[in-house]
């Protein structure tokens, strides 16, 4: 693709022009230069190209350039070391510092230890304001702030102080936070940073507040004076506890009187680059453009038009400054103000003028560019101003190309003629997924398919940025670095806080956050994961899965003890053991007493003779070497435990800065890379603390105070290493945003994370005066989506969640999306006059398998051939059309490696859930069900229905059974309902013992109401005389072996299967599986032989009594299931519910009425399907519409009812999307026929 950037030829001209211009004048002067051009890497050449032609006096003297942050100091440092061969004496500088080194340059030391000059920053005004409030509220500093008469109106004054303070308190008092100094830091870390604000963009306000005064009015328009007035004397209390200091509000008197000496003159620098800074606050500007006489301010200012499209007010004029264009050494022919506006129109226009007649999206997306260009015009007249323009056409070769043209000219969407986009162009793409991941996996691919197609693209010339790097950092890294060598693309993150690349600090403050910690299983288990913890506590990787199956067995939730659970719900515990179970002391002295004893329960009496002994059940499954993991578990809570208690409690700021060294050696391993950590974290720790003993603070505070101002300081610590590394760079967007690259990609551009929405404080005066230069996130980020749209050379990339993984529904993208689709459908064209937006506008599937992503030629083809199921032709790497493709192609794979045996549980498995069966054997997908075992860290108050209450049934009623079978054998008398009750309370007591009930009376209540089902299961089990763990293991041949164990048979000689769930078709089908497996397999004929399936039925217990079978005919139908086994695993078959149901179809009786009739009307039908073992014949059949038609309108009323009532199985339907509506009706049909004809049931 044909770049559109500077060409030599241009270069050429840069050079022939600064010649003229640097050495064609008599007596140079000091002045402000400002640099025009639509190319960052233009404005960039031509400072390399000055600082060559008009070197420093000395090598030793620095060149100092003025950036926007690092990652544009990086880009400068490059470019310019390959522009001049080398690099040095060249000083980067963010614009504060920048501006605190040249007022070191003019005001001696002395002068600065007489009066400091201080930026003032949030940081230093945070402690003092926490002073201050904190004697308003009290009422101590009141009469200090307040003087003579108007002391009768201090409580007025404050009110609005006071009544935040109150509702503060008032929200605390629910999180049970009772300490009043936590609102008032929190209302002290607002008003620092609204403060902080103000000096930077309202230092007028500043200057009056602290004179005393009210701030000047704006255009007539003043402040809210109810909440301007208590700022006002709050300020200017705050600045005299500071020192009256010289911020830099003060300074542009004191500046101007230093410049005139000759010696400061000296000191100065030659001169000062400002490139990359899309906008400057404008008192920076002011103080910076005063040094401007005396030495050379170069301003670049990469403007997207080379027209001027600032706003202007009405009846202001036209700026006065000559524009010279810069490669032709002559003032413009064309307006600059308005190119394509009549003259005639100029004098009524107001001042939105150009949302009327400029481009719509430097209109929509400019203001922050727009106010910048204003305040950079304003200048003219009062300082020796020299602009000149550096401005190259583009050339349009591609929809980006065009879009910047558009801009370039500042064309109305109205006038654009409209460009007519190639089938192959791709310049621009908007890309919708499902998912993060999917969309790093997008992004991936899209990335390598540029890389094949632009043999002169390289990693270096591609940055993607999102608005959350730190969220999306892990899938980058999942998806990026997990590609084989063939493949691999060398990428780098930028801009991830400190706390997220090291886990040591995220360690740490989960330990500080201890005094608050309700100590739940999950948040220790999370915590002993963190490598720092694992190293200093001797824990193995395949450790953690020990202790996390110890924590789930005995039954540990929360809390250290009882006592620790009592002051957490503040509840007396008056020694209650119950309130100990569940806890962490009770769930380690029973793995302690388990491993010490002969597992025999350990009775603590209490020291009050009216409490009952505390019984400690012993946990019997520690023994060997895991007895030393259990000791470093023991060690490890003993340490939390120390640390809660060092840390709880309110502390002064003094104790609170010891505590850091403390937690570090009780925590972490001590090396050279840990200590120099520490050191860094006990800097940060101190800054934030010694502020407040600075000025003798002295009140006692809780831990939870102070830890989030170091959370937020290693939020803010971005390391600077990572910044363009000839890799791919992922990033943030405010690194990266103006510096060109070949491809530009924006992902995670959703409508609520992009652009920010700016929330004004309701103390925040500045909303209610606004002026030009303010800055919010919200208008910060629409110049940042039209600086990236500019920045690209070649591919503009956006991607966004645009469909629900949950429900399929459309997510909307960001706003600023909406609005470039938009402006490309107004100016272009496609060829079959689709709308560009969906031409360039593409929908990624859910899965990485899918068969679209591996389609040649596909706009989003996928190079991840491990996704993949097949190595076959790519018609074959996924489920195909219809199902004889589908079986042709499994039957290929089944002759390679024939199928020789199948276990009855994996018949009966199949026939429960025909496609969950398919995918686990055939696609290979585990389990539907999470299998991992969850900690519970709540405590129950009854038992569940579900999984839970099933669960419970199922292990009581084995335990009655089984424990009523030994008590009677051993003391040789007959089970009663007395012995089964007696049980039943035993039973109960080492369940409540053991942690597995609700405390106190909910676990009665939950045992008497859940424990009658298991108890009527057991005694019926019993009575029937259910031979308890007997089994016998059989095995059946019919072309392959089916092999499993049947239960042995009753004194009566029957099969008795038992279940506590609801007898359902799923316990059905195993119970008719197993009858036949039985019949088929057994010895001799008995008629009296039959097998009872006994579970839970609406009415209690319910039993189904199965038929009894000849051997012969079981065995043919045993086969016939074996033959549907072979035929499901080569083509899945659905299993269907009720329509808006979770009720199986084959137990409805309207659904059964018609399948009925229907199978009586189309016998032949249904038979040939059945005798063929093919359900194909009934596809063919019903896609057949000829046929259809030709049925009896009661037959198709049938047909049509039927399918009505069915609801498709989601995984058949996620699995093989592409099957219609007749296919699997078809086999419905077949299914439930052949279920009825070979399952039959009494």
């Amino acid at each position: 693709m044909t770049s559109f950037w500077y060409s030599s030829y241009d270069k050429a001209k840069i050079f022939l022009a600064f010649s003229k211009s640097l050495f064609g004048r008599k007596s140079p002067t000091m002045s402000f230069h400002l640099y025009y051009s639509n190319h960052l890497d233009t404005l960039q050449y031509i400072a390399g190209y000055l600082t060559k032609v008009d070197p420093q006096e000395s090598p030793f003297d620095k060149e100092y350039f003025l950036v926007q942050n690092f990652g544009m100091a990086r880009w400068m440092q490059i470019k310019l070391a390959k522009q001049l061969g080398i690099l040095t004496q060249s000083e980067f500088l963010l614009p504060s510092k920048m501006l605190m080194n040249l007022l070191e340059m003019i005001f001696t030391e002395e002068e600065r230890e007489k009066q400091p000059i201080e930026r003032l920053s949030k940081d230093q005004l945070f402690w003092p304001l926490v002073q201050l409030i904190d004697g308003i509220i009290t009422d101590d500093m009141v009469t200090d702030i307040i003087n003579g008469d108007e002391a009768n109106d201090s409580e007025n004054l404050f009110l609005p102080i006071k009544n935040y303070l109150a509702q503060y308190e008032k929200d605390a008092a629910s999180k049970k936070e009772n300490n009043p100094l936590l609102g008032i830091l929190h209302l002290a870390e607002e008003l620092a940073a609204i403060f902080d604000k103000y000096i930077v963009y309202r230092s007028q306000w500043i200057n009056a507040w602290t004179k005393g005064e009210l701030a000047p009015a704006h255009f007539e328009q003043k402040l809210p004076i109810e909440l301007e007035a208590w700022q006002a004397k709050l300020f200017q209390k705050l600045y005299q506890m500071l020192g009256s200091p010289l911020h830099f509000g003060l300074l542009h008197p004191l500046i101007e009187q230093k410049l005139q000496d000759p010696k400061i003159q000296q000191k100065l620098p030659k001169r000062i680059f400002i490139i990359g800074l899309n906008s400057l606050p404008p008192l920076f500007l002011d103080l910076i453009a005063q040094f401007s006489k005396v030495m050379d301010i170069h301003l670049f200012f990469n403007n997207p038009s080379q027209y001027y499209w600032g706003d202007l007010t009405k009846g202001s004029g036209l700026p006065s400054f000559s524009l010279t264009n810069f490669f032709e050494q002559a003032e413009s022919l064309i307006d600059p103000i308005s190119p394509h506006i009549p003259k005639s129109m100029l004098d009524s226009l107001n001042e939105h003028w150009q949302n009327s007649y400029g481009n719509p999206l430097l209109a929509s997306l400019g203001k922050v560019g727009r106010d910048h260009l204003h305040l950079l015009q304003q200048y003219d007249g009062n300082l020796d101003l020299q602009i000149t323009e550096a401005f190259a056409e583009p050339e349009v070769s591609s929809l980006l190309n065009h879009l910047q043209a558009e801009i370039y000219h500042l064309r109305p969407a109205r006038e654009s003629e409209k460009y007519q986009i190639d089938a192959a162009d791709r310049s621009i793409q908007v890309h919708r997924t499902y998912s993060p991941m999917r969309e790093v996996e997008a992004l991936y691919d899209q990335i390598l398919h540029q890389l094949e197609e632009n043999p002169d693209l390289e990693p270096e010339d591609i940055v993607v940025m999102t608005p959350n790097i730190e969220s999306y950092a892990p899938f980058i890294n999942a998806v990026f670095g997990s590609a084989p060598a063939h493949r691999y693309l060398p990428y780098s993150i930028s801009d991830v806080s400190i706390k997220e690349t090291e886990t040591i600090f995220t360690t740490l403050l989960q330990l500080l956050a201890l005094p608050d910690s309700a100590f739940k299983a999950s948040d220790l288990l999370l915590l002993l994961q963190m490598p720092e913890i694992m190293e200093k506590f001797h824990f193995e990787e395949n450790d953690l899965s020990l202790i996390h199956f110890w924590i789930h067995d005995t039954n540990i939730k929360q809390a250290i003890d009882g006592q620790h659970l009592t002051d957490e719900l503040q509840a007396p515990y008056n020694n209650q053991f119950d309130w100990d179970i569940n806890s962490w002391r009770w769930g380690l002295q029973r793995m302690l007493l388990g491993y010490g004893t002969e597992h025999s329960p350990l009775n603590l009496m209490s020291d009050d003779p009216q409490q009952q002994a505390h019984t400690i059940v012993p946990y019997p499954h520690i023994e060997g070497k895991n007895a030393e993991i259990l000791g470093y578990l023991c060690h490890f809570l003993d340490r939390l435990i120390e640390t809660k208690n060092m840390l709880s409690g309110d502390k002064t700021i003094t104790e609170w800065q010891r505590i850091l060294p403390q937690v570090w050696q009780d925590f972490f391993t001590q090396s050279s890379e840990n200590n120099d950590k520490l050191h860094y974290t006990q800097k940060l720790w101190l800054s934030i603390l010694t502020g407040a003993t600075e000025i003798g603070f002295d009140k006692s505070l809780p831990l939870k105070a102070l830890t989030p101002m170091l959370e937020s300081k290693l939020l803010e610590d971005k390391p600077e290493q990572n910044f363009i590394q000839g890799k791919i760079t992922f990033c943030s967007f405010v690194p990266m945003r103006t510096i060109p690259f070949k491809m530009i990609a924006m992902i995670g551009m959703n409508q609520a994370d992009f652009p920010k929405s700016t929330v004004h404080h309701s103390f925040d005066l500045i909303q209610y005066q606004p002026m030009r230069g303010d800055r919010s996130r919200h208008t910060d980020d629409r110049y940042l989506f039209l600086e990236a749209l500019l920045s690209a050379k070649e591919t503009l990339y956006l991607s966004y969640i645009g469909k629900s993984i949950r429900d399929n529904s459309d997510l909307y993208p960001s706003l600023l999306i909406d609005e470039l689709l938009r402006y490309i459908d107004q100016v272009s064209i496609t060829a079959d006059e689709t709308p560009t937006s969906e031409k360039i506008t593409h929908l990624h599937p859910m899965a990485s398998y899918n068969p679209a992503l591996f389609s040649n030629h596909s706009a989003i083809q996928s190079f991840q051939n491990e996704w993949i199921l097949s190595s076959e032709a790519i018609e074959s790497y996924h489920a195909p059309v219809n199902y004889l493709t589908l079986i042709e192609n499994y039957q290929i794979q089944d002759q390679i490696t024939p199928l020789t045996d199948l276990s009855l549980e994996g018949l009966i498995r199949f026939y429960q859930d025909p496609t969950q069966y398919f995918a686990a054997q055939r696609l290979n997908f585990s389990s539907f069900r999470d299998q991992t075992i969850a900690i519970e860290d709540d405590e129950r108050f009854t038992i569940q229905k579900g999984l839970d209450e099933y669960q419970f049934h199922q292990a009581l009623t084995n335990e009655l059974i089984q424990k009523s079978l030994e008590k009677s054998m051993k003391q040789k008398e007959m089970i009663s309902p007395q012995m089964l009750t007696e049980i039943n309370d035993t039973i109960y007591q080492a369940a409540r013992l053991q942690g597995a009930l609700p405390k106190f009376a909910y676990g009665e209540l939950a045992w008497l109401d859940k424990s009658l089902f298991p108890q009527e299961l057991a005694k019926t089990l019993l009575d029937a005389d259910y031979p308890y763990g007997q089994f016998s293991l059989q095995s059946f041949q019919s072309g392959i072996t089916l092999h499993g164990k049947i239960p042995a048979q009753s004194p009566e000689g029957n099969i008795i299967l038992w279940d506590v769930g609801l007898l359902k078709h799923d316990r059905l089908i195993k119970g008719a599986i197993v009858n036949l497996f039985y019949h088929a397999t057994k010895s001799k004929e008995d008629i009296a032989q039959t097998l009872w399936l006994i579970g839970k039925s609406k009415e209690g217990i319910g039993k189904i009594t199965y038929p009894y079978y000849q051997q012969p005919e079981a065995a043919k139908r045993l086969t016939h299931l074996i033959n549907g086994y072979l035929y499901g695993i080569q083509a899945p078959i659905p299993y269907l519910y009720k329509a808006n149901s979770q009720d199986e179809i084959f137990q409805d009786a309207l659904f059964v009425e018609h399948y009925t009739a229907l199978r009586t009307e189309l016998p032949q039908y249904f038979d040939n399907a059945m005798q063929a073992w093919n359900p194909q014949i009934l596809v063919e059949v019903l896609k057949d519409d000829l046929f259809i038609n030709s049925l009896s309108q009661t037959t198709r009323n049938h047909l049509n009812k039927v399918k009505s009532l069915v609801s498709r199985n989601n995984s058949f339907e996620r699995l093989f999307p592409l099957y219609g509506d007749k296919e699997i009706f078809a086999f419905i049909l077949f299914y439930h026929h052949y279920l009825n004809e070979l399952m039959p049931h009494d």
